[in-house]
């Protein structure tokens, strides 16, 4: 999943965060940061868990494995691809950064604004536009996010001042859910054949993701997938 925001400092690496600490299984993550000149892929452990590095909060929040990007746009494919490349046996990897959307096909675009959502980068437009969830803070406008589903970051002051002062639990939720549909529908149309799947599969899926039976008929249902076989009336 990639997570692009309004401007610097508007919360990505705060959420990419919270979301490492929950996920299950093993997910990397990669950091990117637009230089002027200079390319570099940076994976050592040393220079990740360097203080004071956003690098080092994903590795500690849960990440296996955490790379960063440093480099002007007309390089970030090359380098982007090199990174995803350098990832193996994880569930998934969470992409911070705007640039990067335009080169990943994810299966989740997050857009977080600040506390200001008038306050907006140009070139963060294109990322709003792939964004499925909008993550915002206390009030918005619904008009302007038609299409998209909005998650709100609660805050205790009037004031917004910094992430010990946001309550991102119900905007969390949100995000898992989209995730764990998101899984769900990768497994079901991997393991299926000829649009059907036996009980004992779609039983299987629904144990490994913890999630009930009937949640994984109701999204084999929608994909087109028949679940045949039925074993004591599971599906």
């Amino acid at each position: 999943m990639c997570i692009g925001g309004a401007h610097s400092s508007c919360g990505k690496t705060t959420l990419a965060e919270n979301l490492l600490s929950r996920l299950k299984g093993r997910w990397g993550a990669i950091k990117y940061t637009k230089t002027a000149f200079y390319t570099t892929l940076v994976s050592d452990r040393e220079t990740i868990l360097q203080d004071g590095k956003d690098t080092a909060r994903l590795l500690k929040a849960g990440a296996v494995d955490v790379a960063w990007i440093q480099s002007p746009i007309g390089e970030l494919e090359e380098v982007l691809s090199m990174a995803m490349c350098n990832f193996s046996d994880v569930n998934g990897i969470i992409v911070e950064g705007n640039s990067p959307v335009q080169y990943l096909r994810s299966d989740l675009v997050v857009f977080v604004y600040g506390s200001d959502t008038a306050r907006v980068k140009e070139h963060s437009s294109k990322v709003f536009e792939k964004a499925s969830i909008v993550v915002t803070r206390n009030v918005y406008d619904p008009k302007a996010f038609i299409g998209k589903k909005v998650c709100i970051v609660k805050t205790k002051s009037v004031q917004y001042d910094d992430s010990n002062d946001e309550d991102w639990g119900e905007c969390l939720d949100v995000i898992m859910d989209d995730i764990s549909n998101k899984e769900i529908e990768r497994r079901l149309c991997a393991l299926c054949t000829d649009n059907t799947m036996s009980c004992a599969v779609a039983r299987k899926v629904a144990v490994d993701l913890g999630v009930s039976y009937k949640l994984i008929w109701q999204k084999a249902d929608g994909l087109g997938i028949k679940i045949v076989d039925s074993e004591l009336g599971c599906f």
